[in-house]
């Protein structure tokens, strides 16, 4: 088989076309992703004195952080759930509190319940953190007495 010198240059150039496309669209990913990375940054510097004010004073609080959007509410809730395992005492218990307002252990065992098994897998990766926010929670998780 007798190959064609333009069989040679077409292949190559559309070799080249096709990684300029794939070098393109690395590019706009990564100045997507990162773009995102950005801003969740600065919403979680945002965030971090209000989950301490919140931790402070919960009552006061739990009503401003209803009206925060959804990707900040979401933030303050990762936030406090990564601050969770730290703390002892006092504090746990009004971050506890603070995180039973938002209805987070509500919805992990929504989730529990599930069809989708990728949706009942979710609460399983913050088990610990809900056990140790709400043992009767855990529990009724469970189907296991508290």
């Amino acid at each position: 088989m007798i190959l064609s010198p333009t069989l040679i240059t077409d292949a190559g150039v559309v070799m080249l076309v096709v990684l300029v496309v794939l070098g393109f669209a690395t590019t706009v990913s990564k100045t997507f992703r990162a773009r995102h990375d950005h801003r969740a940054l600065l919403r979680v510097r945002k965030l971090r004195p209000f989950v301490l004010a919140a931790m402070e004073h919960p009552a006061d609080n739990v009503a401003t952080l209803s009206q925060l959007p959804r990707k900040e509410r979401d933030a303050f809730v990762a936030l406090a759930r990564g601050l969770l395992p730290h703390l002892r005492g006092v504090d746990r218990e009004r971050l506890v509190q603070i995180l039973e307002t938002t209805r987070l252990i509500d919805a992990a065992l929504r989730q529990t319940h599930s069809r989708s098994p990728i949706r009942r897998a979710r609460p399983a990766r913050s088990s610990a953190t809900m056990v140790s926010i709400a043992p009767s929670a855990a529990a009724q998780a469970t189907g296991l007495p508290p």
